[in-house]
């Protein structure tokens, strides 16, 4: 996670009290071992008076993907709050990745139990509440929220989401962060520009939890409202950091994906590609070359400008592009960039290390004419 924060009231050292006594609760991952923050409530964080558990309703197909595909994302419509409006698309079993059309506020808060969410948001904009405190967010912030942190999206309208669930945690490449934890100089992000909550509420009601375990949820109601916080500290919490506020690298001739790299984790990385200018060598081609991913999947979710190198692409189309076949720009598409000087297109991609399956239903969502675009006219 990024760095120490220290929020509210607290008492002077762990595990004690001062002159009024908060329940204390360590949220932590790995264990005792990795990294933790200490939240302080008015009253105990595990009291319930009844819960409910319930089927989950998301099943992968049995075949992996083998061909190249594009995803019309663009047909799936606002269907409500967010742990019931997300359509989960491909994965394997160490992530999901999907989208989610919010455009309802639920009357919960809900926490994963085994998933860290990294969402993007594609269009919109509105308030992240969770029990650490809220924070605002805008069009193309990315959302980092660690498993066991509680949450909901509070959209002004309706927030168009891609989202990544992992089982691993997402972190910042490490060849980005100096020995004390800090991002370097030469890091296309910085320390500043990441947004964590504030200790300030909705008016909203919760009048329940929902826990994600993968397969089912267990919902219950709780006998206290969780956003009673005085105050809280560490290491371990949410924040947004927007797409645009990374600073590209740019090169004498054409540099791969790699160093437009902004998250890591251990099955997949997380790269964004920027506004920025072009190669600058006289004899530079500036698209990208034609290559065959022999390790990774490589997934782009396509989020505004210009893309040069693809045919048939809109706002919030994916493309994955398999391990087994050779992909690259569209016919025509190679020559056509020479001398161009700037690109304005701004798109996720992800490279995943293992090999992915689609979810039930995605088929309805893909262009037949995909693999055959790169036929010569």
């Amino acid at each position: 996670m990024p760095f120490y924060v220290k929020i509210g009231n607290l008492p002077k050292y762990r595990h004690t009290f001062d002159k009024d006594v908060y329940f204390e609760e360590v949220i932590s991952s790995e264990s005792f071992d990795g990294p933790y923050s200490i939240l302080y409530h008015n009253k105990e964080p595990t009291n319930f008076l009844e819960y409910e558990i319930r089927n989950k309703d998301a099943k992968m197909e049995e075949k992996y993907i083998s061909q190249h595909s594009h995803i019309l994302t663009q047909k799936i419509k606002g269907n409500g709050d967010f742990a019931y409006s997300r359509k989960y698309l491909f994965g394997n079993d160490y992530l999901s990745i999907g989208i989610s059309r919010v455009n309802k506020t639920g009357d919960y808060l809900m926490r994963f139990g085994n998933r860290h969410l990294l969402a993007f948001v594609h269009q919109g904009d509105g308030l992240l509440e969770t029990n650490m405190g809220s924070l605002n967010y805008f069009e193309h912030d990315y959302i980092l929220i660690p498993k066991g942190v509680l949450f909901r999206f509070i959209p002004k309208g309706e927030t168009f989401l891609f989202f990544v669930e992992s089982g691993d945690s997402i972190n910042f490449p490490q060849r980005y962060v100096n020995g004390l934890g800090q991002l370097k100089l030469q890091s296309p992000i910085s320390d500043r520009n990441i947004r964590i909550p504030e200790l300030r509420y909705s008016d909203l009601p919760v009048k329940k939890i929902i826990v994600d375990s993968g397969n089912e949820y267990l919902e219950y109601i709780p006998s206290s409202d969780p956003r009673d916080l005085v105050g809280w500290d560490g290491t371990y919490y949410p924040f947004a950091l927007n797409a645009l506020d990374q600073m590209p690298w740019v090169g004498k001739i054409h540099l791969p994906p790699p160093v437009h790299q902004t998250f890591d984790s251990k099955h997949f990385m997380v790269a964004t590609f920027l506004p920025r200018p072009f190669d600058f060598h006289e004899r530079a081609i500036p698209i990208s070359f034609y290559h065959s991913n022999v390790d990774v999947e490589e997934i782009l979710f396509y989020s505004s400008g210009n893309f040069m190198s693809r045919k048939g692409i809109k706002k919030g189309s994916i493309t994955i592009h398999v391990r087994n076949l050779t992909h690259g720009p569209h016919p025509g598409k190679y020559k056509e960039s020479i001398g161009k000087e700037w690109t304005d297109e701004l798109a996720v991609m992800l490279e995943v290390y293992d090999r992915i399956k689609f979810y039930k239903g995605t088929d309805e969502l893909l262009d037949k004419n995909y693999m055959s675009s790169w036929r010569e006219e």
